[in-house]
């Protein structure tokens, strides 16, 4: 978690919040403990992406981009918040995104040729090493193993670069709900989660998110 512009005062206050919850499950008296971060700003760890015309592209290790699969709607749904969040961002249509990679059959040997295709001045390259939904047959829980790199294709080179081992939600246990309706909400998570990378956020966004399914 990124705590660089945090005063003590608020980093206290969560740690209350947090502890309140883990030991009693009190909710509330979290929430109003929270309400001491709020306005909190965590910094976008990278910033390059304003006025910039950009790609996402988003893959398993296993299976390539799928617009109409788990890879596209994270991608599309990580495209939606950075639209809504950085100014003047042009975030390339998933669709054209798609069809150029089916015209060219691309098998993820680079990212960046994905992006000169579209001719997009940046590319934001999700790659999954491991994601899953299910820790058994009555309880659910997403898991995921990623890396998220940004190419800035003026200068051909990786701007921007991070790796995620075991992103977990929900992040205190598996919870018994069924997979169609944990899949999307588990999708919305890692999409928040990797588009904050890139825009000024509230600190307290997604507390508690965990409730939602429990």
């Amino acid at each position: 978690m990124r705590l660089r512009n945090l005063s003590n005062l608020s980093a206290l206050l969560l740690g209350l919040a947090l502890a309140t919850t883990a030991s009693t499950g009190c909710i509330g008296v979290a929430n109003w403990l929270a309400w001491g971060l709020w306005g909190q700003k965590i910094p976008a760890e990278y910033d390059g992406l304003e006025g910039k015309r950009v790609a996402i592209v988003c893959a398993t290790r296993s299976s390539p981009f799928e617009p109409g699969g788990t890879t596209g709607a994270i991608a599309r749904q990580v495209g939606d918040i950075l639209s809504r969040e950085v100014k003047e961002i042009d975030v390339v249509h998933i669709e054209e995104v798609a069809d150029w990679i089916d015209r060219n059959d691309w098998l993820q040997m680079d990212y960046r040729e994905v992006g000169r295709g579209v001719k997009a001045d940046m590319v934001i390259a999700i790659n999954f090493e491991s994601l899953s939904f299910q820790d058994s047959s009555t309880m659910v829980r997403g898991r995921a193993d990623y890396s998220v790199a940004v190419f800035d294709m003026k200068t051909n080179r990786r701007e921007f670069f991070r790796e995620v081992r075991e992103h977990t939600f929900p992040t205190h246990g598996p919870a018994s709900m069924s997979l169609r309706k944990f899949e999307p909400l588990y999708i919305s998570r890692l999409a928040k989660d990797i588009a904050q990378y890139f825009y000024d956020h509230d600190f307290t966004e997604g507390f508690g998110t965990d409730a939602l399914v429990h």
